[in-house]
């Protein structure tokens, strides 16, 4: 169970994940993902998905919105990639003493349609 007590960490791992996506490092972006993510979804197609959702182009984000309930995380705002700011949102699962992404959502879901 997380044992801090702000949301903070959430936004973190979600701003480090896209950090690393917004650099082309699309396999450490991969690695950062929940294992349940990964056990559904290849790195081709997780590579493939972020480029279509241009978090290959992420710029910045801003989070106005960061939950957590016990395990579970999500964060909600803005993100700016190369065609402009839009609304985004993102899950992550507390496992192995650390946040995982599940998902990451801006009209399209990395978790696919």
């Amino acid at each position: 169970m997380p044992t801090c007590s702000t949301a903070q960490p959430v936004a973190d791992t979600t701003n480090h994940t896209l950090k690393l996506l917004g650099q082309g490092n699309t396999h450490d972006a991969y690695m950062t993902m929940s294992d349940g993510y990964r056990a559904k979804v290849d790195e081709e197609t997780f590579s493939s998905r972020s480029k279509a959702m241009h978090l290959d182009t992420f710029k910045d984000s801003t989070w106005n919105s960061r939950n957590v309930n016990n395990n579970d995380g999500r964060v909600s705002g803005n993100i700016e990639a190369s065609d402009g700011q839009v609304e985004a949102s993102a899950t992550l699962i507390y496992e192995k003493s650390a946040w995982k992404v599940t998902d990451i959502t801006r009209k399209t879901s990395l978790t696919g349609p």
